[in-house]
């Protein structure tokens, strides 16, 4: 990447221009054989550009070890440009719900339209933006009676990530259908979509979720997924899924499965107790991704 920048060429060029192609050889000879000369005024000069030309390379970088490792970047959303402006009556009834909850997001951030979705009556419209050092996704379900679902993930995540794309939040309920005749004192009462959504970088060709009934792909559009199930069986749950790049690899997708009743999820493995200490150790990532789902919605 950098022995093709042309301003470090055009600069180290002018700096130390390289001898004439015909100079007489025995005349390179004797200047070889001279003493070094001391790094002075213009030495220090090449070490600024260079500095710079890095500095400004890391800058524009889109994202840290995911690049290394040759996993899509996630460019577009830290460009901003993911998806397309939301509308201004989009925009305005984001900034009044933002103002009227009690964790609103400093300064109302512009929206990004992602993706649309229709089912059961119910409009789904995915949003994104950016706030500080955190990426967000809000789901509005208009006709559902319920309020939309945000969920956020540092930037740091992306940068990490193992895979080209990030789960953000997996089966939020929306709307409620009635009970059966036949149902017992207790029991659950049934949703009328369940959302899994989250963030994928650049090239995402597919996204595989593995679910308790069964694999379902999930819509990609705007640097974004989403994946509605239509009037699920309660308890229903997305328990893992994986995503392929353009190039046709295939990676893992990590997500946490949604609790469920008291048993805290359905198609999870149990895992040991973890104390105070080794919870942000061990199970931090985890824990900061179920307290995201569990936030009063905006």
């Amino acid at each position: 990447m950098l022995d093709t920048d042309p301003r470090l060429r055009a600069e180290l060029e002018r700096l130390l221009p390289l001898p004439d192609a015909d100079a007489d050889w025995s005349e390179v000879i004797r200047r070889l054989e001279r003493p070094a000369p001391r790094r002075g005024r213009r030495w220090r000069a090449v070490a600024a550009i260079v500095v710079a030309v890095l500095a400004g390379a890391v800058a524009v970088s889109p994202v840290g070890g995911a690049v290394a490792r040759g996993v899509g970047d996630f460019s577009a959303w830290l460009r901003g440009d993911a998806g397309t402006p939301a509308s201004e009556a989009e925009q305005r009834e984001f900034a009044n719900a933002n103002e009227r909850s009690w964790g609103g997001f400093p300064g109302t951030p512009r929206l990004r339209r992602l993706l649309e979705h229709h089912a059961a009556g119910i409009d789904y419209t995915l949003y994104g933006f950016r706030t500080g050092e955190a990426l967000c996704l809000r789901l509005v379900a208009d006709g559902s009676g319920s309020d939309p679902a945000i969920s956020c993930a540092p930037l740091s995540e992306l940068r990490d990530a193992e895979a080209p794309a990030v789960v953000l939040l997996t089966d939020h309920p929306f709307g409620t259908r009635p009970l059966p005749a036949d149902a017992q004192p207790g029991e659950y009462t049934p949703a009328r979509g369940s959302a899994t959504f989250g963030i994928v970088a650049d090239g995402v060709r597919t996204i595989a979720l593995q679910a308790d009934d069964g694999q379902h792909d999930a819509l990609i559009g705007g640097n974004a997924f989403l994946y509605v199930a239509d009037d699920p069986v309660v308890g229903t749950r997305v328990t893992g899924g994986t995503v392929t790049d353009a190039s046709g690899t295939e990676f893992a997708l990590p997500l946490a499965t949604a609790p469920f009743g008291m048993s805290g999820g359905s198609g999870v493995a149990p895992r040991p107790p973890l104390g105070p200490g080794a919870g942000r150790a061990q199970g931090g990532r985890r824990f900061d991704r179920l307290a995201r789902t569990t936030r009063v919605s905006r």
